[in-house]
């Protein structure tokens, strides 16, 4: 007869096999290892360790109501070091986790630690909502247990916003208070928002019932978290979140979600939505529109026309675009179709415009403001967009064959003019509206569209700079002072609202002068003399020398002179203010003669990059003042001469790169490409300097696989650099590239790189 196979034996006990069986949720495997292990070797490890397990074990029976195991598992706890405080406390908290409150109230009080009753109140909390009854709780714990409940119930029914509020009643110290941070951590994931809810889930008591029932979301929520659990007991929570989060209704919501996003047709999540339409109307309604939106949206990002028509079947017409004006409008946007645009965005205006239901007049009437404004952009880029032989040839385009486009019907001023009227306390579209009436060379019409806005916003600052700038190239100097100095009353401490008051101060003191008033033009530079000194300290004693000279102080004026071409950097700039303004205020010729031979004396002398760059700016300044002289353009190759002048300078890097930059604001790219082949070779590992030669080159019409070279040898340069502005090219070292390289690349292995 066989005999029968021994039962393997029991696997030898060990901490690490405890700690595995109680990570896994093996409560039985746990104890069971917990007990023999603690047998074998009655040390404080395997005590605590067998405390843990009894522990685990008793809550596990108290979360199912199974009295008897439940009970003996406390019995087997009250024998285990009784001695213990902490461990009295843990069994407190189990008494109350398994509805034995009064008994778990009477061992914290004689622990006389606050601390263990606050936990034992919230595991009596957690058993009140898991068994939905307040019937054993203490009447003060009953407002927050009516708060849990009812807002679990607002967030089954999709109030959101109820829901919130009914846990306001909830307070830090409520045991109640880790329900409420589960309720928010459930509210956040259901919108989507996994970063706040892990935010919640994470500041949740690991002991308490409320962190027990969000590891499934948390799990899905937060990778860390996911990360950071063993493998099979990520394995398990996951599962339990496959499993609440699984249904008919959401296995057909996840059909749709799949066919979202994607360069795909939009048919299948159609047919998707026809599928769990009738059962989202009768268990979730508060869904329908969301789900309407979803598709709505969809429709513009991978729609094609016929799905406007499977919209209005499944959900009607949409309450805020029922005809798909705005629909089409803002994909003829992506589509860069301004006609097409122009024509919806007028036709949704006009349904706007007929008072639609749910729509209070104040709210339609901005709206249509908004439209119109969108409107004016759309006439405005229509204006910028290549025609159809710059479609076809690109950069190779004849330029005999180049159109200017067309205007759209209404145009851009007309279109803002519009908006602005439909929402005159919106600066934005007065903004654009003054910009607009710019392009279109109506200085009047856009003087007196930035008046109206400031006359409502005085303070405006966008505005007060742009009306200033219009006013002073018309060479209202005075007009454009006033708006200046409004702009730095409201911010004083600008920069460069204080360096564009000075300037326009200057030249209304000039104005003066050349008027045939030395008095007031220097009753002016009194006036404001802290500010112009702060500024332009080389430009005030230059103008004050003139009307020093005008006046008839001829040392004042010398003194004056001495001062102008003293300060550092200032010496040819000051010099040709000198002499510039001399002819203007109709000196005495000696005196011209005098002002004429000191420019020319200072011009001889070697200029630094520093000198030329402020004499640029002085030349500048009169164009931007509408000033204009005898001699002025042939004084403008002997300006932008000085730049090859300075090449060979002893001065910093930067001030060769600000010069530079001045070059490219001007466009000036002959003399630009000089000072960068010069200065690259004089600092080899300055990146500006290469890339300024590349970007000189490519406005100047050079070839473009060698500009591209150039751009490259800029990238490594700048990625290499320490110093944060050499880093800060790289951005747009990245933009020029965008324009150079994918046309001309696959001419790279034709062509070395010529730095």
């Amino acid at each position: 007869m066989a005999r029968k196979k021994a039962p393997p034996a029991p696997p030898t006990p060990t901490p690490d096999r405890v700690e595995r069986a109680l990570g896994n949720g093996d409560v039985s495997a746990a104890l069971d290892l917990a007990r023999r292990l603690h047998s074998l070797t009655p040390t404080p490890e395997a005590l605590a360790l067998r405390k843990r397990a009894v522990a685990a074990a008793a809550g596990y029976y108290a979360d199912r109501d199974k009295a008897v195991e439940f009970n003996r598992m406390l019995a087997e706890a009250d024998q285990l070091d009784p001695a213990d405080p902490a461990w009295a406390a843990a069994r407190a908290e189990l008494l109350a986790r398994g509805g034995n409150l009064a008994a778990a109230l009477t061992r914290a009080e004689a622990l006389a630690y606050p601390a263990v009753r606050a936990r034992v109140t919230g595991h009596a909390a957690d058993r009140a909502v898991r068994l939905q009854t307040k019937d054993w709780l203490p009447a003060d714990l009953h407002p927050g247990f009516d708060a849990v409940l009812a807002a679990f119930r607002h967030h089954e029914a999709g109030a959101e916003a109820a829901a919130r509020e009914a846990l306001e009643p909830v307070g830090l110290r409520s045991p109640f208070l880790e329900w409420k941070v589960l309720i928010r951590g459930l509210l956040a994931h259901a919108a989507g928002d996994d970063a706040r809810a892990a935010e919640n889930f994470a500041r949740l008591d690991p002991t308490r019932l409320p962190a027990r029932l969000a590891a499934p979301y948390r799990v899905a929520a937060d990778s860390a978290y996911k990360a950071a659990l063993p493998a099979d007991a990520a394995a398990v929570v996951l599962a339990q979140y496959q499993k609440l989060t699984t249904g008919p209704v959401l296995d057909l919501l996840r059909g749709i979600a799949r066919e979202l996003g994607r360069d795909k047709p939009l048919a299948p999540a159609f047919r998707s939505a026809e599928a769990v339409l009738p059962h989202l109307k009768q268990t979730a309604p508060h869904l329908v529109p969301r789900l309407a939106n979803c598709l709505y949206q969809a429709i513009l990002q991978q729609g094609q026309p016929d799905d406007m028509a499977r919209f209005r079947r499944l959900f009607g017409n949409p309450a805020d675009d029922p005809h798909f004006h705005k629909l089409q409008a803002v994909i003829g946007e992506h589509a860069s179709d301004p006609a097409i645009v122009h024509d919806q965005w007028r036709k949704f205006g006009d349904w706007l415009a007929t008072n639609p239901p749910g729509w209070p007049p104040a709210v339609a009437a901005r709206a249509r403001a908004v439209v119109w404004a969108r409107m004016g952009e759309n006439a405005r880029r229509a204006l910028e967009q290549p025609d159809e032989a710059e479609e076809m040839f690109g950069f190779f385009a004849p330029p005999a064959r180049r159109k200017k486009p067309k205007p759209l019907d209404p145009p851009a001023e007309t279109c803002f003019a519009r908006a602005a009227e439909l929402a005159p306390d919106w600066p934005d579209a007065s903004r654009k509206l003054f910009d607009a009436l710019v392009a279109a060379k109506k200085p009047a019409d856009a003087e007196a569209a930035a008046r109206a806005l400031l006359a409502r916003h005085p303070a405006d600052l966008p505005t007060l700079a742009a009306l200033a700038g219009l006013l002073q190239g018309q060479g209202r100097a005075a007009d454009a002072a006033d708006l200046w100095l409004r702009a730095l009353a409201v911010n004083p401490l600008d920069k460069p609202t204080r360096f564009r008051a000075a300037v326009v101060i200057l030249a209304d003191a000039r104005r003066h002068l050349t008027q045939a008033d030395a008095g007031a033009a220097a009753a002016v530079l009194d006036r404001h003399n802290g500010l112009l000194e702060d500024q332009l300290p080389a430009g005030l004693p230059a103008l004050r020398a003139v009307v020093a000279t005008k006046l008839g102080r001829p040392e004042a004026a010398a003194a004056l002179r001495g001062r102008a071409l003293a300060v550092p950097g200032g010496r040819l700039g000051a010099a040709y203010r000198m002499m510039v303004d001399s002819q203007l205020a109709k000196l005495k010729p000696a005196d011209k003669r005098a002002a004429d031979k000191l420019f020319a004396e200072e011009l001889a002398k070697p200029p630094t990059p520093l000198e030329v760059n402020q004499l640029i700016a002085a030349y500048d300044g009169y164009h931007l003042d509408a000033v204009t002289y005898r001699g002025q353009k042939t004084h403008a190759k002997k300006v932008l001469d000085q730049v090859a002048r300075c090449l060979a300078a002893a001065a910093p890097e930067v001030d060769f790169e600000r010069l530079g930059e001045l070059l490219r604001e001007k466009e000036e790219w002959k003399p630009a490409k000089k000072l960068a082949d010069a200065a690259a070779a004089r600092f080899p590992r300055n990146p500006y300097f290469v890339f300024a030669r590349a970007e000189a080159g490519f406005a100047s019409g050079e070839r473009e696989y060698y500009v591209e070279q150039k751009l490259r040898r800029a990238k490594q340069l700048a990625e290499a650099a320490t110093e944060p502005r050499h880093r800060a090219l790289l951005g747009r070292i990245d933009e020029l590239l965008k324009d150079v390289a994918p046309r001309f690349g696959f001419l790279d292995a034709f062509f070395g790189d010529p730095w």
